[in-house]
């Protein structure tokens, strides 16, 4: 696998990991107070609404994957188009270009351009067979723009645990994760790193009987005074995943707040990755261009 595809797939894998639905500007925030009690949906309301608010986004990237295999850095420019479209191009650490992707609501398509290794592929935007775990655009979207993942401010019901610099929201636990970790009835455990309290035996059957979601279970750390977010952690129990998403070097502008700074770290049945995303460069403006030519005598792909 080439440095670049596997850079493209595994920022891709890591948005899809998060099974995560966006959500719109909620309504206008004022200035919070460390310690202060506030109700989750106000935490959740002023978070939201002071995230970077965006017709386009144009963006220079570096980043580096770490893994047991993999050791490898690369930069990228996207472009993002609201609920439409997201462009990179990719380059390792020399300047040229080897890749180039093109993400829409329902389409995804790749040109590798690396001389011997030349081909293109078009297909659905379905990238199961990388990972199994939905992707769409504006879960892709999110993470590139720095808006906390797994929200879904009509659908989630949030307890609010305050640790006075910062709040966290736990979206509370399904039945059967409940069970799992032992959380009581209407609570959630008092830790960040949640421990499996079944024997193996039942956690066994649990698994064999439950659905996508129904153990997954979502937390997200909100600064108590700027409202930034600057953890999620998601721990799927079902598929023995767990994820967390850092931001950090957060950055005032005119459209909103953003981090400079992302660090993901996954953990699938003891194979971990962890991938850094330095935004080096970014410009909030309609995006006019996302240039995807095709060579006449590249190979067509129905797969990678």
């Amino acid at each position: 696998m080439t440095g670049a595809r596997t850079g493209l797939l595994l920022l891709l894998a890591a948005a899809a990991l998060a099974g995560c639905a966006g959500a719109g500007a909620l309504a206008e925030g004022r200035p919070g107070r460390a310690g202060r009690e506030l109700p989750a949906a106000e935490v959740l309301d002023r978070c939201l609404d002071s995230r970077l608010q965006w017709p386009g986004l144009s963006m220079k990237v570096d980043a580096a994957v770490h893994s047991d295999s993999l050791d490898q850095s690369f930069s990228a420019t996207v472009r993002m188009v609201p609920d439409s479209a997201v462009w990179m191009s990719l380059s390792p650490a020399l300047g040229v270009e080897v890749a180039r992707m093109l993400l829409t609501q329902d389409s995804l398509f790749v040109l590798s351009k690396i001389p011997g290794n030349r081909w293109y592929y078009a297909g659905p935007a379905d990238l199961r067979q990388f990972v199994d775990a939905e992707l769409g655009l504006r879960e892709l979207q999110d993470l590139l723009s720095g808006r906390p993942l797994g929200l879904d401010p009509d659908g989630d019901k949030f307890l609010v645990r305050n640790e006075g610099d910062a709040y966290v929201l736990v979206a509370r636990y399904p039945r059967k994760a409940r069970r799992v970790v032992g959380a009581p009835e209407r609570g959630v455990v008092d830790a960040d790193s949640l421990q499996i309290a079944l024997p193996t035996r039942r956690l066994e059957r649990v698994r064999g009987r439950a659905d996508s979601d129904d153990l997954l279970v979502k937390r997200h750390r909100v600064d108590a005074q700027t409202f930034d977010p600057e953890r999620d952690d998601f721990d799927d129990f079902r598929e023995e995943l767990y994820l967390s998403v850092e931001r950090s070097a957060f950055t005032e502008t005119e459209q909103g707040r953003y981090p400079r700074r992302l660090v993901l770290q996954v953990d699938h049945r003891g194979e971990k990755l962890e991938i850094e995303i330095e935004i080096q460069r970014i410009k909030v403006d309609i995006v006019r261009e996302m240039p995807f030519e095709l060579p006449d005598d590249v190979e067509r792909r129905t797969a990678f």
